[in-house]
């Protein structure tokens, strides 16, 4: 009588478990706006102001940045936009470039140690691109 009970009740522990990984909420964000505002000094380049409050849109750029690939040494880097992730207690600020041509990678500095550049993918890059009509 007790072993099939134990079995059970490891059988409910297990399977809590199991729902609680595969059932987990999207993340969710501190940010509830992203603007872009150009600073782009080249005229080839053409680039607008931008800002969202879709939170699909917000998430592909924390996404971007939190996947960007650091490199080595020291930058100087001049952006093309200035990227703001503004939320209710803080805003994190960027200098990010994406540039016109697909087949580039993006980049972005933080505002808090602009002396090192993080490169994105070109693919994550291009649906940034997309996002912004680019």
């Amino acid at each position: 009588m007790r072993r099939p009970l134990i079995f059970l009740l490891i059988i409910a522990v297990v399977s809590i478990f199991l729902l609680s990984i595969f059932h987990q909420e999207p993340p969710k964000t501190e940010a509830r706006t992203l603007r872009l505002t150009c600073m782009n000094q080249i005229p080839k380049w053409p680039c607008e102001d931008y800002e969202s409050t879709d939170s699909k849109v917000i998430f592909a750029f924390e996404q971007a940045i939190a996947g960007g690939e650091k490199q080595p040494g020291n930058v100087s880097y001049i952006a093309e936009y200035q990227l703001d992730l503004i939320g209710e207690q803080e805003t994190k600020s960027y200098g990010f470039g994406l540039g016109p041509d697909r087949t580039w990678n993006g980049s972005f500095v933080k505002f808090t140690d602009s002396s090192t550049a993080y490169l994105l993918d070109k693919e994550v890059a291009n649906g940034l691109r997309e996002i912004l009509g680019k």
